[in-house]
């Protein structure tokens, strides 16, 4: 029962007292028994009332504590979700530093292929030009004997002599002129020396000719 239910309750029978004073000793007792319940149901009203506010405010304590809590959580959520967006945007810059690192490592990549097929073709090239001569070599060391034919070695350019320069058998080595020996000399990029015999001798060195 409310608290305005119970004054209304409470005028009504004081308006009715007054209005009809009691006759007896017996109704004054029972107005007084009356009173006494109706004073009693208004305190118990009055506790249940103030037990309400006070469980009403323990609750609501309770909430705020919960919504405080939610907000500091909320609060530190904010935080790390800004802290995550800062380390996104630094791994974006550092996608995009990684991106144009492959762009040039890729042109140089291109650029380093076509490069290497030049140099790999110029080793073949020089590997072409060492191999030709040790195999002519070779075979001259086996050219002991008057007829034994020669294999003219390739100039530095890698063409060999025209023909009639370089002698045929190891008897046309040794019967060349000493001006024919110094052009040879010249052709395969030696030093001339002063003396024939030491040029003679330079020229079936390089040539492999035994001397």
């Amino acid at each position: 029962m409310n608290n305005p239910r119970n004054k209304e309750l409470l005028h009504s029978f004081v308006d009715a007292l007054l209005a009809d004073p009691p006759q007896s000793t017996v109704s004054s007792r029972g107005i007084n028994d009356q009173l006494l319940n109706l004073a009693s149901r208004l305190d118990e009203t009055n506790r249940l009332i103030a037990d309400s506010i006070k469980s009403s405010d323990r609750q609501f304590g309770e909430v705020k504590s919960q919504l405080d809590g939610i907000n500091r959580r909320l609060g530190h959520v904010e935080r790390r979700v800004g802290h995550i967006e800062r380390r996104l945007g630094h791994i974006e810059r550092r996608l995009g530093h990684i991106k144009r690192r492959l762009g040039h490592v890729e042109r140089q990549v291109v650029n380093g292929n076509e490069n290497s097929d030049l140099q790999f073709e110029d080793i073949r090239t020089r590997f072409g030009y060492y191999d030709r001569p040790s195999e002519s070599r070779s075979l001259n060391s086996c050219a002991h004997v008057d007829e034994g034919v020669l294999h003219p070695l390739p100039v530095p350019t890698g063409q060999l002599p025209i023909e009639g320069v370089f002698p045929q058998t190891a008897f046309d080595f040794r019967r060349l002129e000493t001006v024919e020996v110094e052009n040879l000399l010249r052709l395969y990029e030696l030093p001339v020396d002063d003396s024939a015999v030491v040029n003679h001798a330079e020229l079936a060195r390089h040539i492999g000719v035994r001397w």
